[in-house]
């Protein structure tokens, strides 16, 4: 399976009206069934004509989610964000971006500075043609701003450092760094494209989470029990006295991820890659490894704390709502071969029938990362 690129998450909106030429972008944040959501700027439907008159990847007709199509030019007044369905089998194969909330030491360092990158859609001034291109530069988090209705929403303010900011970005993701990780979305150019806006991605929460709470929470809820801390958790002792002495020792071994997490790294990487960044002395080879390593760390540690979790419950179907988007690098295949790893470290201590059970629930994890 190839790895994909945010680049293939992010559409083109058009208008169905030949008339007009007005375009913007759109990108994938999930999908269920027959359908996939897709998030934008309430700006952007309105120059092309309107919810109705709306195409995304220029073929497949939209609708307005949490809101009445009337409800648009408030949208636009207010914190300029639109959550399009649209259904459509071409677009189920893409993958959808992950939302990134800051937490409170990231909220203080995002209002320092710090890099990002985009994909979105411009026209070539000489043949009229539509591309996709990429852009990157450097984002900081202004204070809270007043918008239409009273309320406050935070904004990102952009700095280009490659190219600049045409029309059409409109409703690009802002991606965090290095990753896959999107925290906001570009609404407005400035300065000739060398400056812009984007809302930040909390914002969402004041289009949906009151119509569609559901929909929300699946967009920005991870569990509330991190791993390394959920045998402190007093809902885990609470649901623990529901299971078996048998599970809880699978939930300890699970619940102490660090010393699985090192048998893994060196595993899957090798200890010759591992040992070989103690002595890397150009310092962007060494900064590109520890990114990748922590990157890798940081979302094994999630698969794990997610498969705690569903045996918790017994529900392996809790692990459906583990994001497939992934950083990008290592690729999949690494995290496939980190899973089996996994399987293969199961303590002797652990009977077989838990175990199979374990192996269970991973195999339902390996499968849902491979269909994406």
């Amino acid at each position: 399976m190839e790895e994909s690129s945010p680049q293939d998450s992010v559409s083109l909106i058009v208008s169905a009206d030949s008339d007009r030429n007005e375009f913007g972008s759109s990108f994938l944040i999930h999908k269920e069934k027959n359908f996939t959501y897709w998030l934008t700027c309430a700006h952007v439907l309105g120059g092309v004509g309107g919810v109705g008159k709306a195409r995304i990847d220029e073929n497949y007709p939209v609708q307005l989610v949490g809101h009445d199509e009337k409800d648009l030019g408030k949208l636009i007044k207010g914190y300029d964000l639109a959550v399009l369905r649209v259904e459509g089998e071409e677009l189920l194969r893409k993958r959808p971006l992950r939302l990134k909330f800051f937490s409170n030491t990231e909220l203080n360092r995002a209002s320092r500075y710090f890099k990002f990158w985009s994909f979105g859609h411009y026209q070539d001034s000489g043949t009229r043609q539509k591309y996709i291109g990429e852009i990157f530069g450097q984002s900081k988090l202004s204070p809270s701003r007043l918008v239409s209705g009273g309320s406050r929403h935070k904004v990102l303010e952009l700095e280009l450092l490659s190219s600049q900011l045409l029309p059409g970005y409109s409703g690009s993701p802002v991606l965090f760094e290095n990753s896959y990780d999107v925290v906001g979305i570009i609404c407005k150019s400035k300065e000739n494209g060398q400056k812009g806006e984007a809302a930040y991605i909390e914002s969402i929460r004041h289009v949906l989470f009151n119509n569609l709470p559901t929909l929300y929470k699946r967009l920005t809820m991870r569990p509330c029990i991190k791993a390394g801390e959920l045998t402190d958790s007093l809902s885990d002792k609470f649901l623990r006295l529901f299971v078996s002495s048998k599970v809880c020792e699978a939930l300890d071994w699970l619940g102490n991820p660090q010393p699985l997490l090192d048998v893994v790294i060196q595993s899957v990487f090798g200890k010759q890659y591992v040992a070989e960044s103690s002595s890397i002395e150009d310092k962007d080879v060494l900064l590109q490894r520890s990114i990748v390593m922590e990157e890798f760390e940081k979302e094994l540690k999630y698969y794990i704390e997610m498969i705690y979790i569903s045996i918790l419950s017994g529900k392996v179907s809790d692990l459906s709502e583990v994001s497939s988007s992934l950083p990008p690098s290592p690729p999949l295949n690494t995290y496939l071969a980190a899973l089996d790893c996994i399987k293969d470290n199961i303590p002797p201590q652990i009977s077989d029938e838990i175990s199979f059970l374990v192996r269970k629930h991973i195999d339902y994890l390996i499968e849902k990362l491979r269909s994406g």
